[in-house]
């Protein structure tokens, strides 16, 4: 299991330095999933690692629930 949330570190870590350089106007950008802005799809990535990072370590459950969208 520690490679799977090795791999999850190293895919956020790419994903930071791909965004760093970019103006904060980019997020408001539409992306190629259509109706999403680019924060809209960087939301749903980190929410998603996030909640593989949780599975992983037992707190699949809790960490749905705290990013569900049907509160």
């Amino acid at each position: 299991m520690h490679e799977e949330i090795a791999a999850l570190d190293d895919q956020q870590r790419e994903l930071d330095d791909l965004l760093a350089a970019r103006p904060d106007a980019d997020w408001h950008l539409s992306s190629r999933c259509e109706g999403w802005t680019v924060a809209d799809v960087m939301t749903h990535l980190c929410q998603s690692d996030e909640i593989a990072a949780a599975g992983a370590q037992g707190s699949f459950e809790e960490a749905v629930t705290r990013h569900s969208p049907f509160d």
